[in-house]
């Protein structure tokens, strides 16, 4: 690879998240360039060779999952990471299993943590050799026609670590049945087993409530270790062996 900087490419139909990036990322060692839709930016990648393409889940036309896709086929070695204002399972699960991305990223996001993530993508896309696709090796079953889709089937841990932000898939005993590397990271204590070892009571209690119908997705901000975080959930059908997903948004500090 020649000595220039690493390109980045930022799909989203947003003006202001664009300007955003840029103002965050203008000392970068990188460079980034900007595309307003998925075909725009194809035609971006047909002309200039791209390490790291970032792209919004949700623009009209082409979407960021059917963008990762073609990406994937066209240019297999570019890191593709995905942004969202929205936490959907079935949007995670596809970007996984058809776009296979490098991460998903939900809005909003720390500067510093956005410049992290590409610097990661960066290396990553350095790392490989030509013969070499690290998230090719990522195999996410679909379920045959007339199994049963459940939570358990479609969530793994690969789904989960794709997340920028620490993930837990938990039952309805709030037992953890997975989390990504970014919620042991937070070192709360040792076990891991129970959320009842990572949040106080009147967490679980508030998880309790969310998981009725008509409950709250987003719950009341929680302190780990000193920082301040928003508990965000996703309840699964109750016929499902797995009850809900729970994400964890880093807040700012006063």
């Amino acid at each position: 690879m020649s000595d220039e900087k690493p390109t980045v490419l930022l799909v989203d139909d947003e003006f202001k998240i664009q300007q955003a990036v840029r103002r965050s990322c203008r000392l970068e060692e990188f460079s980034l360039i900007t595309a307003f839709s998925g075909e725009q930016a194809l035609e971006m990648m047909e002309q200039q060779e791209v390490q790291v393409l970032l792209s919004d889940a949700r623009m009209p036309g082409m979407g960021g999952v059917d963008l990762l896709k073609i990406a994937r086929q066209k240019y297999p070695k570019v890191i593709r990471m995905m942004i969202s204002g929205f936490i959907e399972t079935e949007n995670l699960i596809n970007a996984i299993n058809q776009g296979q991305v490098f991460r998903f990223i939900t809005k909003p996001w720390k500067k510093e943590e956005l410049r992290d993530l590409i610097y990661e993508g960066i290396k990553t896309y350095r790392s490989r050799g030509d013969n070499t696709d690290s998230m090719e090796k990522i195999l996410m079953q679909q379920p045959n026609p007339g199994e049963k889709s459940t939570a358990d089937m479609v969530i793994s841990k690969e789904i989960l670590e794709a997340l920028s932000r620490p993930a837990f898939c938990i039952d309805s005993r709030f037992s953890i049945a997975i989390c990504n590397s970014r919620a042991r990271e937070l070192n709360i204590r040792t076990g891991m087993n129970s959320l009842r070892s990572v949040l106080p009571e009147k967490s679980i209690e508030e998880i309790a409530a969310a998981l009725l119908p008509g409950g709250r997705r987003i719950l009341s901000p929680v302190h780990i270790n000193g920082n301040r975080w928003k508990m965000r959930i996703r309840p699964f059908r109750k016929t499902d062996a797995l009850t809900a997903l729970l994400f964890l948004d880093a807040e700012k500090t006063a």
